[in-house]
């Protein structure tokens, strides 16, 4: 192999495994390690490490914000015990199928590592195995929108308003969505 072919592979090695790096991390904890960012709607204080999160935990770069925000307005839009229970019912199938997105995603990551670790890397077999990946992720954000729409439909028209109404005042305090993404 030339040097220039080998500074080639090494970089092309590098950048592949950065951005399956950003991607997994972004992924699976809602940000880069150490970012403290995520949504303007979850509470806590930073991000758990890997290690640090209990197998029961979900994983972080799951959103369940939006139901989480249904029921944290439970007083509020006064929902009933069935409600509720059918809210939280849809949030741990949101959470079971997204885990299982995830999981999926530990072979395609492998191989497409042991394509571009060789001295004639398979470039066009890693970008499949990319693709796979990327596909898989851009899933996640109409699977989080699947399980809260079923959430908001158990919702009465008159519980609706008054979560929209709730949402339509913190944005004008600034505390939620932009007031320009209101749309009555």
């Amino acid at each position: 192999m030339k040097p220039v072919e080998k500074i080639i592979h090494i970089v092309s090695l590098a950048i592949f495994m950065s951005v399956v790096a950003a991607a997994s991390s972004f992924a699976l904890y809602g940000g880069m390690p150490g970012d403290s960012g995520g949504s303007g709607t979850r509470r806590g204080k930073g991000k758990m490490s890997a290690q640090a999160r209990p197998a029961s935990a979900p994983l972080r770069g799951i959103d369940t914000s939006d139901i989480r925000e249904i029921l944290g307005y439970e007083k509020e839009l006064k929902l009933t015990s069935a409600q509720v229970e059918e809210i939280n019912s849809a949030r741990q199938e949101l959470l079971r199928e997204s885990a299982a997105k995830y999981e999926s995603l530990s072979e395609p990551q492998k191989e497409a590592a042991k394509l571009l670790n060789k001295v004639e890397p398979d470039f066009n077999g890693a970008r499949g195995k990319i693709e796979q990946i990327m596909s898989v992720l851009c899933e996640l954000p109409v699977t989080s929108l699947k399980y809260y729409e079923k959430a908001y439909n158990s919702l009465t028209r008159e519980q609706k308003e008054a979560f929209f109404n709730i949402r339509a005042a913190k944005a004008q305090q600034g505390r939620g969505p932009a007031q320009d993404n209101i749309i009555q």
